[in-house]
């Protein structure tokens, strides 16, 4: 037999086994990565799900203690987002970034239809009023309409906000109400 032969068998034959002895190992630590994500993504979901519960209850005159779950933000929402017309599916606030979004879900006929925008980027009849941890307005901003054109119900409204450079980190409170015709922005 030809020695290059048996020389390309025994690598191949010691790559294999090297392979197969390292497998085991790194599929052992893929799948306890796989599992600590999907661990992760869980604790998540109990977190939304946790924070959607409590958007069904009436907005309150005090502050009431920043939740975790919401990164530390108490979210305040009218009335109207609170399951008909309009339902919050998700909220999030990121303090780092400015950037502050919402993903409505539409569960019934919007009665001023006709103030909702089809184009993203335009404002939505949604006004966001931060406050810091003393009560004290830091800004009001509209939201604008990130993606989702339709104001039919079963659509999803997916809207954002951004906030000032260097005003994000000092937000306790988050309250999003609806916009009068006169306007409501500072």
């Amino acid at each position: 037999m030809n020695p290059v032969l048996i020389l390309i068998a025994v690598v191949l034959a010691v790559a294999v086994a090297q392979s197969i002895v390292r497998s085991p190992s790194e599929s052992e630590q893929r799948l306890e990565a796989l599992e600590q994500r999907v661990d992760a993504l869980a604790q998540r979901l109990d977190e939304l799900a946790l924070a959607s519960s409590s958007a069904g209850q009436p907005d309150q005159a005090e502050p009431s203690t920043p939740s975790a779950a919401d990164g530390a933000v108490d979210w305040r929402l009218a009335e109207a987002l609170q399951g008909q017309p309009l339902r919050v599916a998700a909220k999030h606030f990121n303090a780092r970034r400015g950037r502050l979004e919402l993903l409505l879900e539409i569960t019934s006929a919007l009665p001023d239809a006709e103030r909702w925008p089809a184009q993203p980027g335009q404002p939505v009849p949604l006004i966001l009023t931060a406050r810091d941890a003393l009560g004290e307005k830091i800004v009001t901003r509209p939201m604008a309409l990130l993606r989702g054109p339709s104001v039919e119900p079963g659509a999803y409204l997916h809207l954002g906000a951004e906030l000032p450079e260097g005003v994000a980190d000092r937000i306790k409170v988050i309250h999003v109400d609806l916009a009068t015709l006169t306007g409501d922005v500072d």
